[in-house]
């Protein structure tokens, strides 16, 4: 072979000889960007979830302050939403709260909290449990958020139960995470 043939072979363009390294570039790039996705995605929805929750936090807080005041004068716990003074479970609702209602001092807040992937509803109870303490009547109520039982002395005890379908502890609001 000539030796300018073989030189014609060998020499490419500018353009030909950036072909094959901008596609690599560019297959870097997609793999970098899909393992964040796979990261922050994930991530991202448990703070979104966790903010929807946090709503039914504003209704929760005036709900308790009845709780507490009807205890405070009755030295029991209310049954349900008119005996605590609250208004009937339909009317507490905000943008995903679907309504508070009392159940022997619990407090439950139904929410809508959207769609999953497969387009199913996803609808959860956040349980606010109150914890009495017998050997001191005048003591404070201790609230439990959630699905978990606090860390009390003895003498401490409550009436209410986890409702089904509880809020996933990821998406539970800070206050109630401690």
């Amino acid at each position: 072979m000539p030796d300018s043939a073989r030189f014609r072979l060998a020499r490419r363009s500018p353009s030909e000889a950036l072909a094959g390294f901008v596609f690599v570039e560019l297959l870097i790039v997609v793999a970098i960007l899909s393992i964040l996705m796979a990261i922050a995605l994930p991530a991202y929805l448990d703070y979104v979830y966790r903010g929807k929750v946090s709503e039914s936090l504003q209704f929760l807080g005036d709900a308790k302050s009845s709780i507490n005041e009807f205890h405070s004068r009755w030295g029991r716990m209310p049954a349900d939403n008119n005996e605590a003074g609250l208004r009937a479970s339909e009317e507490l609702r905000g943008q995903y709260l679907r309504g508070v209602s009392v159940s022997d001092g619990t407090l439950f807040a139904a929410m809508d909290l959207g769609r999953d992937r497969n387009d199913q509803p996803i609808e959860r109870t956040l349980t606010f449990r109150p914890w009495v303490n017998t050997n001191a009547p005048g003591s404070p109520i201790v609230w439990a958020c959630g699905q978990d039982d606090p860390d009390l002395p003895d003498g401490y005890h409550t009436t209410g139960k986890v409702a089904p379908n509880p809020v996933d502890s990821k998406w539970l609001p800070a206050i109630c995470r401690d």
